[in-house]
């Protein structure tokens, strides 16, 4: 992740994450989505978006 990325997300209002069961099959998907997330200040701003029907491949469990 470039510095202008890191920057522009810290400037961000929110992180909208388009989150799958298929996403964490890619390591390079998962290590990008870390580093999005550790420049957040606040993980208030962050926004996942489940496309499943259910929540079984997010950890920890929404809720």
């Amino acid at each position: 992740m470039t510095g202008n990325i890191r920057r522009d997300l810290v400037r961000s209002r929110a992180l909208l994450v388009f989150y799958s069961a298929a996403y964490p099959d890619g390591p390079a998907r998962s290590l990008d989505l870390m580093t999005a997330v550790s420049a957040l200040d606040d993980r208030r701003r962050m926004i996942v978006v489940n496309s499943e029907p259910s929540a079984r491949h997010i950890h920890p469990p929404p809720g």
